[in-house]
C-alpha cells in the first residue's frame, strides 16, 4: 500500500511480477478502503506500507491502518517499508518544510517525501522484502509455472490432435 498514486505506478510492475495486490490511498481515503479494498481483506496477511516521513504521512498511515483493522476484524501484519527514520539517515535525505493546512492557522513541519529516495532504491526495497516473505525464490515459482503451462499446452494439443 502506498500513500501516493505516483509511487503505486512505479511499483505496479513489481506487484504484477510477485502477484501481490497494490493500492494507493492517495491521502485520507476511508471511502476507498471501504469500497475498493474491503473485499480483499480476508486474503491479506501482510500490508507493506510506503509513505512520506512526516506528520501528515504518519496520520495517513495510522488512519489507513485503523480502517483496515476495523474492516478486517483480524488486522493483517503491518510493516512500513519506506520512508523510515533509518532510511533518512542511511541515504542522507534532507527534510523539506511543508505547510500543513489541516491546522488553523497552518503550521509548518519537516517532511521527507518518498520521492526524495528516488525511483531506484524504493523498488529494490520492495522487491527485497517480497523475496524475504516468499517461502521459496520467485524464480523457482516462475520456472514451475512455466513447466506447468508447457505440460498443459502439450496435453491440449494432444487432445485436439486426437479428434
Amino acid at each position: 500500500m502506498t500513500e501516493s498514486r505516483s509511487l503505486a505506478g512505479t511499483l505496479r510492475p513489481i506487484a504484477s511480477e510477485y502477484r501481490v495486490l497494490l493500492a494507493a490511498t492517495n491521502g485520507q481515503c476511508a471511502g476507498f478502503l471501504h469500497t475498493k479494498l474491503k473485499g480483499y481483506l480476508s486474503a491479506i496477511g501482510c500490508v507493506l506500507y510506503l509513505g512520506d516521513y512526516d506528520l501528515a504521512g504518519n496520520d495517513i498511515e495510522a488512519n489507513s491502518r485503523q480502517i483496515i483493522k476495523e474492516l478486517a476484524g483480524t488486522p493483517p501484519h503491518w510493516e512500513r517499508l519506506a520512508i523510515t527514520e533509518a532510511q533518512v539517515a542511511e541515504y542522507g535525505l534532507t527534510p523539506i518544510v511543508k505547510k500543513d493546512f489541516r491546522f488553523k492557522p497552518p503550521r509548518e513541519f519537516e517532511a521527507v517525501e518518498c520521492e526524495a529516495l528516488s525511483q531506484k532504491p524504493i523498488p529494490d526495497i520492495v522487491r527485497n522484502r517480497l523475496e524475504e516473505l516468499l517461502p521459496e525464490p520467485l524464480s523457482s515459482v516462475l520456472a514451475r509455472e512455466e513447466a506447468q503451462r508447457n505440460t498443459l499446452e502439450a496435453a491440449i494439443k494432444a487432445a485436439i490432435g486426437d479428434q
